[in-house]
């Protein structure tokens, strides 16, 4: 289980190369979503990239990063209402992603609030438990995935400019979305020291076999599943592949979009640096329709 820290991530492992590559696919459909709709529209705002190449770089492409981060994470995308961007599109920068916070701190206080955005290779309507109660730990649903380690800059950024953060899962058919401030809310109301990474490794290894737990409960009763997952292509005996995650049921969100037009499939490569070739898939195309009870919550939030 591990929390986020300051120090250089290792970008260039194929693992993190394939998510990315999904993941922007992910981002794209939910900024056009948004931009498709008469009230609504989304910027690019957090960094996002795969790193450099060149190891000896990595450092100082991190520094760079968290030099722009200045107020915590910056959420993937920002929203803003339609009249409020119009107004200050003159004032935009071509590209928000590579400009340092102070330059842009007015603009991202007009604001409705910013998105943070996961995705998920699974056609959700036709996952197994879909459409029925949660009753037992493990199932096959929908699940909004939020990473424990991304919280406390998430959670810095909120505070700072008191804006709220939705986190949206796409799937391969329709995506959903939920609010940080319920999750944050929720995870206090049961007594869970989410922010506080010794005390929840404590709480994790107590609740373990737990029928009955505070963690169970939270599942049963919220629909949010604290858990461990692998990431990367490590070891799976290395501690740095292990990472905390909450997974929320779809049905304590929201559902956000559609897609009134299927994405197609292509094969992807990634060469690594010792000339290795490895092929993945990635989404490609697709049309997302924001549905209108995820466009009233973000106009309620002005």
């Amino acid at each position: 289980m591990t929390t986020r820290k300051n120090n250089a991530p290792k970008f260039r492992n194929s693992g993190f190369a394939i998510r990315w590559h999904q993941g922007r696919w992910a981002e794209e459909k939910v900024y056009e979503s948004i931009n498709s709709t008469g009230t609504l529209v989304a910027l690019y705002y957090g960094r996002s990239g795969v790193g450099p190449s060149d190891k000896s770089k990595v450092s100082e492409y991190w520094q760079e990063y968290k030099s722009i981060e200045k107020y915590g994470k910056r959420p993937d995308i920002l929203v803003f209402k339609r009249e409020v961007y119009e107004d200050l599109k003159n004032e935009l920068p071509e590209d928000l992603t590579v400009v340092p916070e102070d330059d842009i701190e007015d603009i991202v206080k007009k604001s409705l609030g910013g998105i943070e955005v996961e995705m998920s290779m699974w056609i959700s309507s036709k996952m197994p438990d879909y459409g029925k109660p949660i009753t037992k730990k493990n199932m096959t649903l929908p699940t909004i995935w939020i990473k424990v380690e991304d919280l406390p800059g998430l959670v810095q950024w909120k505070e700072h400019y008191n804006k709220p953060i939705y986190s949206v899962q796409v799937f391969l058919d329709q995506a959903f979305m939920v609010s940080f401030d319920w999750v944050l809310d929720t995870l206090n109301n049961y007594g869970v020291p989410i922010l506080n990474d010794t005390k929840l490794r404590e709480l994790f290894q107590r609740e373990k076999g737990k029928r009955n737990g505070v963690l169970s409960q939270l599942w049963k009763n919220k629909g949010i599943l604290l858990t461990v997952q692998k990431y990367g292509d490590r070891p799976a005996d290395s501690s740095e592949s292990l990472k905390a995650v909450l997974r929320v049921a779809y049905s304590s969100g929201v559902k956000f979009g559609v897609f009134t037009k299927k994405p197609q499939f292509k094969a992807g490569i990634i060469e690594q640096s010792n000339g290795q070739i490895i092929p993945f898939v990635k989404p490609v195309g697709g049309i997302l329709k924001m549905t209108e009870e995820a466009e009233k919550v973000f106009l309620g939030c002005g």
